[in-house]
């Protein structure tokens, strides 16, 4: 996220923009085709999901990346 890129999030921003910025994160750099496996570590959509996900979608984010189950925008739309 950057202010030159005009995709930072505030404080005060409302839920649609915010949602929409984070559908437009970049994720996993080695992730080049869609059937190619992730990881989440090297992305930083799982940070988010770090601190604001249940258990139960950290599990399911953690399996369907590591398995090219999801796409990179799937992930953080759950």
């Amino acid at each position: 996220m950057s202010k030159s890129y005009n995709n930072t999030i505030t404080l005060r921003e409302d839920a649609a923009s915010v949602s929409k910025k984070i559908r437009t994160m970049p994720t996993d750099p080695a992730r080049v085709r869609r059937t190619d496996v992730g990881d989440p570590d090297k992305c930083p959509v799982w940070q988010l999901h770090q601190v604001y996900s249940s258990a139960d979608t950290k599990q399911w984010v953690q399996k369907e990346c590591r398995s090219a189950g999801i796409a990179a925008s799937n992930a953080s739309s759950r």
